[in-house]
């Protein structure tokens, strides 16, 4: 399973610790969108990329909408593995991580209860691509 965290200007140092209690924890490949943030987020996360192997980054310089990030985000997670479920969240929701990855394991087999990621695509790279927001009002 892959896990797209967006980074925007609301990020806290909090929040940076979540992820990288999740990120520890995990064997999910994790990639971290730097969208549009200040130089010690992207540092932050530069880090993280270094520290740990299932750890991606990407960095967009000028901010941009969640949708347009999380393409970004999914390409470049889908160039290196091959995944059968991807899920976004913003990085403020970091508090979440912990309650649902014991149940995200199964969202594979119930995918279709679930609304992916809308787009224009007819690709289906992006049919893979939920939200962390619906997953977690549905789950729990």
């Amino acid at each position: 399973m892959g896990v797209i965290i967006v980074f925007s200007e609301v990020t806290t140092d909090l929040d940076l610790l979540k992820i990288k209690n999740f990120i520890k924890k995990t064997n999910c490949k994790v990639c971290l969108v730097n969208n549009g943030t200040n130089k010690e987020v992207q540092l932050e996360i530069n880090e993280l990329e270094h520290l740990y192997n299932n750890v991606l980054t990407l960095n967009i310089k000028k901010s941009k909408n969640i949708n347009t990030v999380v393409k970004l985000g999914t390409r470049l997670l889908n160039s290196i593995f091959d995944f059968s479920l991807i899920v976004f969240l913003d990085s403020t929701d970091a508090n979440k991580l912990d309650q649902l990855f014991e149940k995200l394991t199964n969202i594979k087999t119930d995918k279709e209860k679930y609304t992916p990621i809308s787009t224009r695509s007819k690709r289906e790279i992006f049919s893979q691509v939920f939200s962390i927001k619906e997953l977690y009002s549905k789950i729990i």
